[in-house]
């Protein structure tokens, strides 16, 4: 019983990718046209506190409690983020374990218990390594090749417009934004991890405004459309002092990086012509 959870509970924390700024609170004009997905975008940009509220953060350190109901899991996460692009996760899920995820811009990594260290690759490091860009929500064009309205649908009985991000690298996203407010109400992807493709569905809510920006304080994720995991705010702190040993690989993260690059320095080799 203990080894099928720590495999639902795996498969579940593999999915849970770092909770980044989502919401707003500015209504739509009032047309019978669905705005266009870049319009959706930068308006979602300006009512949740505009560039120049983005540009005063510097970083964040947001503190969480994580529930996995059907697991009859419960426990803390916290999460650091600076910019550029650097990103720090730490989860403890009592007898369960401490599972640590991280990005800087060049490799995503995640070791636990469960998993012993490992470096991300394919589709996974892709979402990471986006999701870890401390300004992607605000300069999202840099990250995103198109993005279009497909339509409207009802979530929770909340009138939404349905936009499809495309990113530069990795699988497409879908958010329906409240077309009454601009509210991300919820987001959609298939991830690729290493026990396989998961659909996830994530469900903001609870919106508060922390240092001039709109962030959800609520996150519930379903994997695989029966899984949850529910992820509370507890509090959120920006511009604080982070050492910048938190962003730093640990070492067996750091060790696995300089033997793949080995490897891949010996692959070169091997298909290298042979000089005559």
């Amino acid at each position: 019983m203990r080894e099928r959870s720590a495999c639902f509970v795996r498969r579940l924390l593999s999915v849970t990718v770092f909770v980044t700024a989502m919401g707003s609170g500015a209504a739509w004009g009032q047309t019978d046209e669905a705005p266009s997905g870049e319009a959706i975008m930068d308006k979602y940009v300006e009512a949740t506190g505009g560039k120049a509220a983005y540009e005063k953060i510097k970083n964040r350190v947001m503190e969480m409690t994580l529930e996995i109901p059907a697991a009859g899991l419960k426990g803390k996460m916290t999460v650091y983020s600076a910019r550029p692009n650097l990103t720090y996760a730490v989860t403890d899920l009592g007898q369960m374990g401490k599972s640590e995820r991280g990005a800087n811009g060049k490799v995503a990594w995640e070791s636990s218990q469960m998993t012993g260290p490992r470096v991300m690759d394919g589709d996974e490091a892709a979402i990471t390594l986006r999701e870890g860009n401390f300004d992607i929500d605000v300069n999202w064009r840099k990250y995103y090749n198109e993005v279009k309205c497909t339509g409207e649908e009802s979530v929770n009985d909340t009138a939404c417009y349905r936009v499809v991000l495309t990113p530069t690298e990795g699988p497409a996203e879908t958010r329906f934004f409240d077309k009454a407010t601009g509210l991300i109400v919820k987001s959609e992807m298939t991830l690729t991890t290493p026990m396989g493709e998961m659909p996830v569905e994530s469900f903001a809510s609870e919106y508060r405004e922390v240092d001039g920006i709109k962030m959800p304080h609520k996150i519930r994720q379903v994997v695989g459309k029966l899984q949850e995991v529910t992820i509370q705010v507890e509090s959120v702190k920006h511009n604080q002092d982070i050492p910048e040993e938190k962003f730093k690989l640990p070492e067996d993260i750091r060790q696995l990086v300089e033997k793949q690059k080995a490897e891949k320095k010996d692959e070169k080799k091997d298909e290298a012509p042979a000089e005559k």
